[in-house]
């Protein structure tokens, strides 16, 4: 009889132990799931932003005064009526 009750001990013992290493490697695990949520969540809020400034890029890159701007800067177009002076930069 003593025999089947110490037995009967081990095993409650092993199943408590199992459910506590159980449970605390699911805590780990969680904590990990958390953390790489909240990194991911911020990852996206900067993409987010990022694709704001863009669309404000492109929108104003669709209006005359960017193009007229760039126009300028890139291939020297002069509006009728406007002076030019070049310096020599010796």
């Amino acid at each position: 009889m003593k025999k089947k009750k110490r037995f009967r001990y081990i095993l409650l013992v092993l199943g408590i132990f199992y459910v506590a290493y159980t449970f605390v490697n699911q805590q780990v695990i969680i904590n990990r799931k958390k953390a790489e949520i909240e990194e991911y969540t911020a990852e996206y809020k900067k993409i987010e932003e990022d694709n704001l400034l863009i669309k404000d890029q492109i929108q104003f890159a669709e209006t005359d005064e960017f193009k007229a701007k760039a126009a300028r800067e890139r291939i020297g177009l002069i509006l009728p009526g406007e002076t030019v002076y070049i310096f020599n930069e010796k």
